[in-house]
């Protein structure tokens, strides 16, 4: 669908459609005349393309235009001298090719001709921005190839094709909104946290606001609530922020329609404060001598401090290590409690320790790890259909290993790991359970 908004009768009509559904494409306007590029399509199943499309609103009407080099989306995507520039993209949703997440392509549309420019210095594979001041190309946050929410931030001069880092945003973000407003660079929102050690994206409520030229970022006063995956647009002293996901939802049922309007003279540096702690359990069932990794997420995102302290409030039942590793000792009931260091912000989790006979079922009929200690290959059996993501943890947290699959089967070369002691972890989106194995 293609939708245009009046902001000054606050209407909303219908235009022509794009030539096919589209996902992650970029955009960008050059003389009156509106240019999609790249991004994901469904036939089926979703993959990438490289189709170019033009949109003439006097005509409403689109034309395909000269492809672009690489089938990717996700790029970041900004318009300079009447050309729109592509950075990064990835080519699948599991990507393994990463070629093309320096890349940066350009596209002429007075000769509809693509071209390839030398890369950029960080790989951003995902939703990263750019925003042009002072006929530089500012690009911002994203994913990195191992599909880490990065706060890199990088200068391309398009005169000598050429990037230089700058001081990193004070949070990372990916989804997020950027724009250029009296000098300054301004992000809005975005999530701010996707990494693959953490089941869960945050939708952020933070502004950022940089200095071009004091190359310095500050942390400006939220909006009243969190937002990703919007777009939005700069009219006069107002920015509008349109859609999105709300909190940490990703269920399409939760997508919004929202149009919020923001005046930019009214934004003020503010200081950040702890707002919750997010366990991923509320509650375990352990037996004794077994053990599991609990992830505290220290809200918001973006606070300087997000360290935490751990407490069991009856050791001889149950130990917490500094990292946050939980041990039943002997059967009997306990709770475990984790604290921001920052102040104000906890957390707690039930945890009861008893034999197997007397542990409820937490979703899982069948999960068997053999051979158990392993020697390079492990092969983990459940009983489940659906969905899951399988992971390998070190000692200290650290995910090692990570795969979504629907497979009751699952096999994993622990040769890479060296010899020791690791956790590993099925999750669904009903249940965590977590066991220990050992690599020989």
């Amino acid at each position: 669908t293609v939708e245009v908004y009046n902001t000054e009768t606050d209407e909303w009509s219908d235009l022509t459609t794009v030539p096919m559904d589209l996902y992650s494409v970029s955009a960008g306007v050059i003389q009156d005349t509106l240019y999609l590029a790249g991004g994901w399509t469904k036939e089926g199943s979703w993959f990438t393309i490289d189709s170019t499309f033009a949109y003439d609103p006097e005509t409403d009407s689109w034309q395909s235009k000269k492809a672009c080099p690489k089938k990717a989306g996700g790029h970041a995507s900004c318009v300079l001298d009447d050309k729109l520039y592509l950075f990064g993209g990835v080519t699948g949703q599991t990507d393994t090719d990463t070629s093309g997440q320096k890349q940066v392509l350009v596209y002429d549309p007075a000769t509809d001709t693509w071209d390839t420019l030398p890369d950029m210095l960080h790989a951003r594979n995902f939703e990263s921005r750019a925003c042009v001041y002072d006929g530089q190309i500012y690009v911002l946050g994203g994913i990195d190839h191992e599909w880490n929410t990065i706060e890199k931030v990088e200068r391309y001069d398009p005169a000598g094709n050429t990037s230089i880092t700058l001081a990193d945003m004070p949070v990372p973000v990916v989804n997020h909104l950027c724009l250029v407003y009296n000098d300054k660079i301004y992000v809005f929102g975005g999530d701010s946290l996707w990494n693959i050690s953490v089941d869960r994206t945050f939708s952020t409520d933070i502004i950022q606001e940089y200095d071009p030229a004091a190359d310095r970022w500050q942390i400006m006063e939220p909006m009243p609530f969190e937002r990703s995956n919007m777009t939005g647009q700069k009219v006069d002293n107002f920015v509008y922020l349109i859609g999105g996901y709300p909190e940490d939802s990703r269920d399409f049922q939760s997508v919004l329609n929202e149009v919020w309007r923001f005046n930019l003279d009214s934004l003020e540096v503010w200081e950040p404060r702890c707002s919750g702690v997010n366990l991923n359990v509320s509650e375990l069932y352990l037996e004794p001598d077994s053990t599991i990794l609990l992830s505290p997420v220290v809200l918001p995102c973006y606070l300087p401090e997000r360290s935490v302290s751990w407490l069991s409030s009856n050791e001889e039942v149950v130990t917490v290590s500094s990292e946050g590793i939980v041990t039943g000792i002997s059967t009997g009931e306990a709770t475990i409690t984790v604290t921001a260091v920052s102040g104000g912000c906890w957390a707690s989790c039930a945890v009861t320790v008893n034999y197997p006979s007397s542990i409820p079922d937490q979703g899982v009929n069948q999960f068997v790890v053999y051979p158990n200690p392993a020697t390079n290959r492990l092969t983990v059996e459940t009983s489940l259909t659906e969905k899951h993501w399988i992971e390998i943890r070190s000692l200290n947290g650290l995910v090692l290993y990570k795969a979504l699959t629907e497979q009751p089967t699952h096999r994993i070369d622990l040769s890479p790991f060296p010899e020791g002691v690791y956790f590993i972890t099925i999750r669904t989106k009903d249940f965590v359970i977590t066991r220990k194995i050992i690599n020989m």
